[in-house]
């Protein structure tokens, strides 16, 4: 449901409910008057063609399933009509009840056309929304992806050298500007050496001792060490 109380409909469109209880109303009311009409109208006269505006009306009904119901309750009320309206002298009877078999030919086919435009649209809705949804997911990937960029050109060129270890001491990141300071290329160092190896031999003992309590606590501050 919609915040302001309307339904939305799985094809994604959003609907009134009191429009389509409206349309129905409407269309209820004019079949109600043609079958009246109907009924005090002699037989050969095809008033029956009347109940194709209320038919039609469907096409602008939220409900998939009117188009039929309201296709067979006109088909059932212009036969009902037939027995009640008053004959219409020198016409065979058999030519009115033709009449009004085409009639229920007629109400099947516009029903049908009705049903298959309503789902053409649903799918034509459903397709247009699947492919704005894929492209703006693709405008996402590609605003991540810039994103990403951005983060690693700030990380690879900032003015500080940076570097991640893992539990055991091994380097498995470090930025550009701290391979430059160090004369290494990424591929020597990133996931092949522990940082120790970068140290000189006073520094080793120290990093040994305090790495522990850095991966304990979090973080740890006033170390220094003399790089190689």
């Amino acid at each position: 449901m919609a915040i302001d109380g309307r339904s939305e409909p799985r094809d994604g469109t959003t609907l009134r409910p009191d429009s389509g209880l409206a349309t129905i109303a409407l269309a209820g009311v004019l079949i109600g008057l043609v079958f009246i009409l109907d009924s005090l109208t002699p037989r050969g006269i095809p008033v029956w063609v009347l109940y194709l505006i209320p038919l039609i009306l469907t096409h602008q009904m939220p409900y998939p399933w009117a188009p039929s119901i309201l296709a067979g309750c006109c088909a059932g009320l212009t036969f009902l009509a037939y027995f009640i309206s008053p004959d219409l002298a020198e016409v065979p009877p058999w030519i009115p009840l033709l009449n009004r078999l085409v009639g229920v030919g007629i109400f099947s086919i516009v029903a049908y056309a009705i049903v298959q435009q309503k789902r053409m649209t649903r799918e034509l809705l459903k397709a247009t929304r699947l492919e704005v949804e894929h492209e703006a997911l693709q405008l996402r990937e590609r605003l991540l992806a810039k994103n990403a960029e951005d983060l690693q050109d700030l990380y690879d060129h900032a003015p500080c050298g940076y570097h991640s270890l893992d539990p055991d001491g091994l380097i498995i990141a470090m930025n550009q500007t701290a391979l430059d300071w160090l004369g290494y290329a990424r591929h020597e160092l990133v996931g092949k050496k522990h940082f120790v190896e970068l140290m000189t031999p006073a520094g080793v003992e120290r990093f040994k001792e305090q790495f522990p309590i850095f991966i304990q606590k979090g973080h740890i501050h006033g170390l220094e060490f003399e790089i190689v």
